[in-house]
């Protein structure tokens, strides 16, 4: 099928880019840079296609600092499996029909490379705020040998879920910490909510892990609404100085 072929089907935008090989572009943008859907269209003989997004969904994810891992990679091959497309081990997403059946299998395409794009954005690594790196100097310069960095465990949902810190891993009276970063109206809600999530799974699957969320001071009067919500799963600690911090995890 050549470009003038594919705009009459689809009625999106197309660029002839080499011997039999098209490349359309949807309206519809992964979450991530605002890159826009679109996939390589190439006849391979005998009436049939072959739909390809060249690997760029997930190389833009790794681009960005999502690292490959064999869970991962099954969770992604469970998603192109549901959408009835295959995933090769360079990480391609493709499709091979007949021509006349392009709208469909061009339709399942997209569903399937914006799924499995947006399904990376839980393993983009987390920007550390410039409060969680403050407590990190903090724990780690005072609690030597005692502290992990985003330390991850299975909550009741059996999802793994991430914590910014762990004091005493693997021990009797582990504690989980998690920061809570303030804005200029108070603190980040995004993260309290996020926050009072990860304490609930983590409390249903194992109600004796400590788990501390230490809040960065703001004025605002949404700070005390934050304590008293995350206060429902964890224990909370406004900050206020290293040693009233450490006072908490006193050997």
């Amino acid at each position: 099928m050549n470009c003038q072929q594919l705009k009459e089907a689809f009625g999106l935008r197309c660029t002839h880019v080499g011997d039999d090989v098209s490349y359309l572009e949807t309206n519809l943008s992964l979450p991530h840079y605002g890159t826009l859907v679109g996939g390589y269209v190439q006849s391979i003989g005998r009436g049939r296609i072959r739909i390809s997004d060249n690997a760029d969904t997930l190389f833009e994810a790794i681009f960005l600092g999502v690292k490959p891992t064999a869970k991962r990679s099954q969770a992604v091959e469970k998603l192109a499996k549901q959408f009835g497309v295959q995933i090769s081990d360079a990480g391609e997403i493709t499709v091979s029909c007949a021509e006349e059946d392009a709208a469909y299998f061009f339709s399942r395409y997209v569903e399937a490379a914006f799924t499995i794009g947006s399904a990376t954005l839980d393993w983009y690594p987390e920007e550390a705020t410039e409060f969680e790196r403050h407590i990190a100097k903090v724990l780690v310069a005072s609690l030597k040998g005692r502290v992990k960095r985003q330390f991850q465990v299975t909550g009741a949902s059996g999802h793994q879920l991430k914590f910014h810190f762990a004091i005493d891993p693997g021990r009797p009276g582990m504690s989980l910490v998690q920061t809570v970063s303030a804005q200029e109206d108070g603190p980040n809600w995004t993260s309290v909510y996020t926050t009072s999530g990860k304490m609930i799974d983590v409390k249903n699957a194992n109600p004796d892990t400590r788990r501390m969320v230490i809040l960065e001071p703001s004025p605002s009067i949404e700070l005390q609404r934050a304590r008293t919500v995350l206060a429902e799963t964890a224990e909370v600690l406004v900050y206020e100085s290293p040693a009233q911090l450490l006072s908490r995890f006193a050997a």
